[in-house]
């Protein structure tokens, strides 16, 4: 639902900051499958479209509301208290920063969580895929997750939706996207030799 209310948000040309973020940046919107068993739908999208920048729309574990584990290992996530953004070794640390910026200029809430080398969500097609491309994952927090009875807070999906638009604008509106840049290792040249010892 987010990533359609999103795309709907940015065709909209009455508003000058959608035709700045068509002009600066391509964007492409999908819906991928396949995610809870291997990743596969998001995977061939990343394999199709080789994007520079992957966003993954999800949902997140309210850790509080869990009955003896949010206080012991996890960060305190809370339904009602924003959307959620994955902090781990595969995030880009300038796109969590582009979005962190754009939390706070639009008063938006958003609450850190923090993974380890898997994200566990669709972020991780492009690591998956051997792409090069920045990667961030925003959730929604919810309890019983997996389940029938799943439930959220209408407000983190709102916020979640205003957050990706007010990021997309905070991107197009940087005149360098060097931070997503890294050497090519390819192009590298020799800067020293170890002697061979034979």
């Amino acid at each position: 639902f987010v990533t359609h209310e999103l795309s709907r948000m940015v065709a909209d040309n009455s508003n000058p900051k959608n035709r700045l973020i068509k002009e600066r940046l391509r964007c492409l919107f999908t819906t991928a499958t396949h995610e809870e068993i291997g990743r596969f739908g998001s995977r061939v999208l990343a394999q199709v479209f080789r994007p520079d920048v992957l966003i993954a729309v999800d949902v997140n574990h309210d850790y509080v509301a869990a009955p003896n584990v949010g206080s012991k290992r996890f960060p305190e996530i809370e339904m009602g208290k924003g959307p959620t953004f994955s902090i781990g070794s595969v995030t880009s640390s300038y796109l969590n920063m582009i979005l962190q910026v754009s939390a706070l200029k639009e008063g938006i809430p958003l609450q850190p969580d923090v993974v380890g080398r898997d994200t566990g969500t669709d972020a991780m097609a492009g690591v998956l895929s051997c792409l090069d491309c920045a990667n961030a994952s925003i959730g929604i927090p919810i309890r019983n997750m997996h389940t029938i009875s799943e439930t959220g807070v209408t407000d983190d999906v709102q916020a979640a939706i205003h957050l990706l638009h007010a990021s997309l604008y905070e991107l197009a509106l940087r005149k360098d996207l060097g931070g997503f840049t890294h050497p090519d290792l390819r192009l590298a040249e020799i800067i020293a030799t170890i002697p061979n010892k034979s």
